[in-house]
Formats: structure tokens, sequence, C-alpha cells
């Protein structure tokens, strides 16, 4: 037990210390523009204003996040939580095994997903802005 994710525990803590608000803020800023685009691309009409301007606040959210990711703190580097395919396959085959290796932030898999996400959000939010880019 010594050797288990216990040990990890008090890294853990000055990690999620020394990051503050910088993440968290980040999350719910991002959770809160993609809720705001949906419901006004929903609406149309006057709500259309307000769904492109959330679409820029969303890439400019987005632009931060890569440049974070190589000049940020050691955890918001990209390198610190994406994994080649070899671990991600060693990790996707971990979940048959009972004692699978803990991760102290994002595992192998959530690394990649992570970058799918952050891929998908940027091209619907331009591909959302290419209507009035044509005007």
């Amino acid at each position: 037990m010594a050797n288990g994710w216990l040990t990890l525990l008090p890294k853990a803590i000055f990690i999620i210390s020394l990051s503050g608000t910088c993440q968290p803020v980040f999350h719910w800023i991002l959770v809160l523009l993609v809720a705001v685009s949906f419901v006004t691309g929903k609406l149309g009409g006057i709500a259309m204003y307000y769904h492109e301007r959330s679409s820029v606040c969303i890439l400019v959210l987005l632009l931060f996040r890569v440049v974070w990711g190589f000049v940020g703190g050691q955890q918001a580097h990209f390198v610190s939580f994406v994994r080649g395919p070899e671990q991600v396959v060693h990790y996707a085959r971990s979940f048959l095994i009972p004692n699978a290796k803990p991760y102290l932030g994002h595992n192998p898999l959530g690394g990649w997903s992570i970058l799918a996400m952050l891929a998908v959000l940027f091209l619907h939010a331009f591909s959302s802005l290419l209507p009035t880019m044509t005007n």
C-alpha cells in the first residue's frame, strides 16, 4: 500500500493548489459559452448575434488553451497528459486488470479525448462563423 496511490496524494494536493483557479475557470467559462452557443443557435433570429459572439469567445478561449498547453505549468503541458499509442492501448487493456495503475491527472485515453474535444470545439466554433464571413 505504501507504493500505491496514497503516496501521490501530497503531490496531487500541491499541484492542485498550484494550478489555482485558472483551470476550473477555463472549464466553466467553456461550458457556459458552449451552452450559450447551443441555446442561441436553436433560437435563431436576433439571438444569432450572441451566437456569433460566443463562437468568437470560444475560439479565443481555445487559442488560450493551446498556448497554455505549451507555455503553462507542468500539468497544463500537452506532453504531460497526451501519451503515445502504445500507452493508450496498454491503458485500454488495463480495464480488464483489477489493480490497474492509477494516474495523477488525465489517463492516456483521456488525454487523446481532450485533444479530440478541443478539435471538435474549434471546428464547430469556426464553422459557425463562416456564414458571417461571407457577408
